[in-house]
């Protein structure tokens, strides 16, 4: 791996947690039940995306 391929994946690491900080903040929220579905669909994707970047510095 590149030294810029490991610059954008630590890069793309910070806006993983800062989309996770805004879906949290939409969690504090009165959400319909189907808004709240979407919410933890997508902390789940974040935490996927997260897992692959971490795996990326490693290759």
């Amino acid at each position: 791996m590149s030294l810029f391929d490991t610059f954008a994946h630590l890069s793309s690491g910070n806006k993983i947690l800062e989309a996770e900080e805004i879906l949290k903040k939409l969690e504090a929220t009165e959400l319909t039940p189907e808004q709240l579905s979407l919410v933890t669909r997508l902390h789940e994707l974040l935490r996927q995306l997260d897992s692959n970047n971490t795996m990326g510095l490693f290759l």
